[in-house]
C-alpha cells in the first residue's frame, strides 16, 4: 500500500506468509522517499508480524539499501535496487534465523537499558530515555510485567542503578520494543530493528 505523511512517501509490497514459532509473518519490500529530504531513497526488506486480515502488530527490517547519490538518474537508482533484490530469499532467511535465535537468549533488563541509554562517551541519549519509558509501559500492560512496576517505570539514566533488575527473554524484549514503531515509516523501523538486535547480540 501507499503511505504519505509529512513529506515522506512509502510503498509497501507484501508477499508470501510464513510462520516462526507458530506466529504468522508476511514477507515485505518497501520503498521510502521524501520530498523534504528527511529520508534518502531507500529499499527495505523485512517481515510483518500479523494475524490474517488484521493490522500488523510489528515489523522487523534488518536489510536496507539506501541511494544517497542525489545526482544519479531515477533509472540508475531503480537498477541499483533491482540488483540488490537478487538476494531477497537470503535476506528473508536471515530475518527468520535472527528472530528464531532470540528465544534462546535470556538477558538483564538493566544491562540492556544501560547499553542503549548511554553513548560511547557515557553521555545520556535522551531519545532513548523516552523510548525506554514507552518500552516499560508496553512490557507492563501488554506483556504481563505489572508486578515489576517500580523497575519498568524507572528505566531512566538517573534511576537505572537503583532499580531491581529482572531477567527477560530476548524475543519478548525485542517484540515489545519493535511494536512501539509499527505505525512509523519503514526507514525508521529499519533503524530501530538493527539498533535493538545489535544491542541484544552485544550483551553476554
Amino acid at each position: 500500500g501507499l503511505k504519505v505523511a509529512s513529506g515522506v512517501q512509502e510503498i509497501r509490497l507484501v508477499g508470501d506468509e510464513l510462520y516462526i514459532d507458530n506466529e504468522r509473518y508476511e514477507k515485505m519490500i518497501s520503498i521510502v522517499n521524501s520530498t523534504d529530504k528527511s529520508r534518502a531513497l531507500s529499499m527495505n526488506v523485512g517481515l510483518i508480524k500479523t494475524e490474517k486480515g488484521k493490522h500488523p502488530s510489528s515489523i522487523t527490517i534488518l536489510t536496507s539499501f539506501s541511494n544517497k547519490h542525489y545526482k544519479s538518474s531515477l533509472p540508475d537508482k531503480i537498477k541499483d535496487f533491482s540488483d540488490n533484490l537478487i538476494n531477497f530469499n537470503m535476506d528473508i532467511d536471515f530475518h527468520i534465523k535472527t528472530i528464531e535465535d532470540l528465544k534462546n537468549k535470556e538477558l538483564s533488563l538493566v544491562e540492556f537499558a544501560k547499553s542503549v541509554l548511554f553513548d560511547k562517551d557515557g553521555k545520556v541519549v535522551k531519545s532513548m530515555e523516552l523510548k525506554l519509558r514507552a518500552l516499560g509501559k508496553k512490557l507492563m500492560y501488554d506483556y504481563g510485567y505489572r508486578k515489576n512496576y517500580s523497575t519498568m517505570s524507572n528505566l531512566i539514566a538517573s534511576e537505572i542503578d537503583k532499580v531491581e533488575d529482572i531477567t527477560l527473554n530476548a524475543k519478548t524484549l525485542y517484540s515489545a520494543y519493535i511494536e512501539l514503531f509499527k505505525d512509523k515509516d519503514t526507514a525508521l523501523i529499519a533503524r530501530e530493528s538493527r539498533r535493538i538486535i545489535e544491542a541484544i547480540e552485544n550483551l553476554k
